[in-house]
């Protein structure tokens, strides 16, 4: 058989929704101590698309397809089947997690030759998806991330040194 070249076409979706909120709060309870608080809620999905041929599963037989209409004239080169177009409806949107969350505290230490700042910082990010084709092997998986950074700036506004630590407990 022979092997084709691989392409990547780009298409408008018919229809697709995108909706949801954003909520953000900074707190200072005290003097020196700011608290800092973002999340998000992002429903994005397909509304109307089909027929689309998945090049991971262009035969439409993985876990999860929902073929739709007849099979294409075009042969899989690897199995020999027809490639099969899929109803797209209800698929999350790309790069679209659902859930979004930071947290950061901050708190300054004033001295006369400076002053120095610590920061903490949580994020969360739901999973998501790499394609219009919700499916396992375009998953990313929901993460969590815990930073740390101290910042020191001197009295004369001369220099400032930063010490950082990402992800401490991964």
């Amino acid at each position: 058989g022979t092997v084709g070249t691989a392409q990547t076409l780009f298409f408008n979706i018919p229809k697709a929704i995108s909706k949801g909120f954003e909520i953000e709060t900074v707190w200072a309870p005290i003097e020196n101590l700011r608290l800092l608080a973002n999340y998000s809620y992002n429903d994005a999905y397909i509304d109307e698309a089909s027929g689309i041929i998945d090049s991971s599963d262009p035969t439409a037989v993985a876990p999860g397809a929902r073929p739709i209409g007849a099979p294409s004239p075009t042969t899989d080169i690897y199995t020999g089947r027809k490639e099969q177009g899929q109803n797209l409806s209800g698929n999350a949107l790309p790069q679209a997690p659902k859930n979004k969350l930071a947290l950061n505290a901050l708190y300054t230490w004033q001295f006369t030759p400076g002053t120095l700042t610590g920061s903490v910082s949580y994020v969360y990010r739901d999973k998501m998806y790499g394609s219009i084709f919700t499916r396992s092997y375009n998953e990313s998986p929901s993460w969590d991330q815990v930073d740390l950074r101290l910042t020191w700036a001197d009295a004369g506004d001369r220099y400032t040194i930063i010490a950082y630590a990402k992800n401490v407990f991964d």
